[in-house]
């Protein structure tokens, strides 16, 4: 059984943003910058294909604003739960959540994912898109191995 409470706060929710969109972005990000290089490279050159650098590099651009159009969009969903305080609750069979935003205990079941980044782990539920982030600070090594063992004990597969 494990069981904390924690506050949103602009820092947590900065950090979380950051490396839920590493974890879901870094690769593209780092194949967009390689891309970029390609077409500058092209562009030095006198290659004749000089007109695919320019090419390459308005997709390169046009991914790179997506990505972070979709940063600043959860950004500012996410603000939205600034300052509310969080009660979780981890057992065997069930996990409870308490806030401000939602009361509810589910079955272990009806978590469909679960990641970790560094700082974070983010709880998705069923019926919801958006996770809920739970910063690891708050947890012991046992406390972390734990809900991983519920989890993967209780994950239905999909």
């Amino acid at each position: 059984m494990v069981e904390r409470t924690y506050t949103y706060s602009s820092p947590i929710i900065r950090k979380a943003v950051w490396e839920s969109t590493w974890l879901t972005y870094g690769g593209l990000l780092l194949g967009l910058i390689v891309l970029l290089l390609i077409a500058v490279f092209i562009a030095i050159g006198e290659h004749p294909l000089l007109w695919m650098s320019g090419f390459i590099a308005g997709i390169a651009f046009t991914y790179l604003l997506l990505i972070l159009r979709q940063f600043l969009s959860a950004s500012r969903k996410v603000k939205a739960y600034e300052g509310v305080e969080i009660q979780l609750g981890f057992y065997e069979r069930s996990i409870a959540i308490n806030s401000l935003i939602m009361s509810s205990s589910l079955p272990w079941t009806s978590v469909t994912r679960l990641q970790f980044t560094r700082s974070f782990m983010f709880l998705t539920l069923v019926g919801s898109a958006q996770p809920i982030l739970v910063p690891l600070n708050i947890f012991s090594a046992d406390d972390i191995q734990f809900i991983k063992n519920q989890y993967a004990t209780n994950k239905i597969p999909r």
